[in-house]
């Protein structure tokens, strides 16, 4: 299982990149543990080295980190 990091300020896109990794779920036959943070403030305080193999972040974050 792949533990990945979202961080998207907006619930919308959230679940658009959820329904994203569902399909990619089905086809490759792999799981994944997706965790939605809403700001940059979020993540830094919930990170934890080496916990997350990959990490999308929204370019454009409504926050101020």
């Amino acid at each position: 299982m792949k533990n990945i990091a979202v961080i998207e300020d907006e619930k919308i896109e959230q679940e658009k990149v959820k329904v994203l990794f569902n399909k990619i779920e089905e086809k490759i036959n792999e799981r994944f543990n997706i965790s939605f943070f809403s700001s940059g403030k979020e993540f830094l305080f919930n990170f934890e080295p080496l916990k997350f193999d990959l990490l999308l972040m929204d370019i454009d974050l409504n926050s101020d980190l």
